[in-house]
């Protein structure tokens, strides 16, 4: 598969843009410190892994080198300001760099350029590929570590570093990319004030409940955490993608900033090798998913429908009548739907006589899809030609041939054109 682009219309230069995300992504580390980062805490929330990713997806492959050296230098600005030593400070640049572009292009070159949120297939790939990338990457930082004499940073770069990097790609990478993306007009659920009160419900409830538990000395990820479980369900079937994208991120910064705060109250939470944290990343991941999946499904279904809609089709019996069609099919053919309810498939002009069509519904049952071409007048008398797909399928106790027609009479002349330029090539060239 070869990965052809475009290159975009930019209303900014590209030195511009790349100054710009590499000072974000320097300020979102310097936030997930603030937020997330305690000595008496393993648990950490890293912002720019999210927000990187997202940054190859949106921009073109030709500029990601760009985007690397801005990448690079704020991760480098960031560890050596906080800490790191020079070696460790730029493995870590270098490394997170490497991770960010082989995902990015293993994604493009598996899924192509424009990603759709809404499609199950294409966001899972999306998710499975970037977290091996991310293993992979943490593992190899693990081991350079090692080699470079910082061993005593290998416990929190193994464990904390794929888990909550593999996080951040679950909640904070979707949420960019679906909210970029044009809104179907299902998930427009802002314009209604019913959905309005329920987005404003899901936040308090979040909020209270984390404040209560919080107050309370409890565990988030005691009892109580099962009501968010309920919550992130709740807003992926309630609100599409990208509330449930929307959901998800504010779920898993609120969970983190409390459990930062819990485990300062206990510390003997840490001695477990990075073991809250884990437990912590598995539980909003698995929040995460229970919204987005759900959601995407929902947005697939109706993407299909739409598509259907859209696509001009209609159902023949097993006697040759025509039993339902859609708006676009009497668009396309010129009749009104009852005029083509209450005719046969010989008589639309579809070349089928009754034996033809026996021999037909056959071999469709035989074989469960057909392709045909074929010249047909429209009722005003115009000319097109038509390519229907047939298959056969069984709906509450009787069979049925599914037609999907499409239009190829452009395609039709442009290969006549051809062939005509081709023959009169040959005529010339034995002039």
């Amino acid at each position: 598969m070869t990965l052809t682009e475009t290159r975009p219309q930019r209303s900014y230069p590209l030195w511009l843009r790349a100054t710009l995300y590499g000072v974000l992504y320097w300020a979102c580390s310097e936030l997930s410190w603030l937020i997330s980062y305690r000595s008496d805490s393993n648990v950490t929330y890293w912002l720019p892994a999210g927000i990187a990713v997202a940054a190859y997806l949106i921009s073109d492959s030709r500029e990601w080198a760009y985007f690397a050296l801005a990448q690079a230098t704020a991760n480098f600005v960031f560890d050596s300001t906080n800490g790191s030593s020079v070696p460790v400070a730029l493995l870590y640049a270098v490394t997170n760099v490497i991770e960010n572009i082989s995902s990015c292009y293993l994604i493009r070159r598996f899924l192509g350029r424009n990603i759709r949120m809404n499609v199950m297939r294409e966001f899972a790939w999306m998710n499975i590929i970037f977290i091996v990338a991310v293993a992979f990457s943490v593992y190899l930082q693990s081991v350079l570590l090692v080699l470079i004499g910082a061993a005593e940073e290998f416990t929190d770069t193994i464990v904390v570093g794929i888990l909550s990097n593999a996080l951040l790609v679950l909640t904070l990478t979707p949420t960019i990319l679906i909210w970029r993306s044009p809104s179907d007009p299902g998930q427009r659920w802002w314009k209604e004030p019913l959905r309005n009160i329920e987005a404003a419900v899901v936040v308090v409830s979040i909020l209270g409940l984390a404040w209560f538990l919080e107050s309370h000395g409890r565990d988030i990820l005691g009892r109580g955490c099962l009501v968010f479980l309920v919550i992130a369900m709740w807003s992926g079937l309630r609100f599409g993608v990208r509330g449930a994208s929307a959901t998800s991120i504010f779920l898993s910064l609120t969970l983190v900033v409390c459990a930062v705060r819990f485990q300062g109250t206990m510390p003997q939470q840490i001695d477990a090798f990075g073991g809250y944290a884990a437990e912590l990343y598995g539980f909003l991941a698995i929040c995460a998913l229970v919204g987005l999946i759900p959601a995407v499904a929902i947005s697939e279904r109706d993407l299909l429908m739409r598509e259907l809609e859209q696509t001009p089709t209609f159902w023949v019996n097993e006697s040759g009548r025509i039993r339902h069609v859609n708006a676009s099919v009497c668009a396309l053919l010129g009749y009104r739907e009852q005029e083509l309810l209450s005719t046969g498939i010989g008589e639309l002009g579809i070349k089928f006589s009754q034996p033809s069509w026996q021999d037909h519904w056959d071999e469709v049952r035989t074989r469960r899809h057909l392709n045909y071409e074929f010249d047909f007048r429209k009722r005003d008398g115009g000319s097109i030609y038509l390519q229907a797909n047939v298959s056969w399928f069984f709906f509450e106790g009787s069979e049925y041939n599914f037609f999907f027609l499409h239009d190829i009479t452009d395609l039709r002349n442009l290969e006549e054109r051809l062939r005509q330029s081709q023959k009169m090539e040959i005529i010339g060239q034995f002039s």
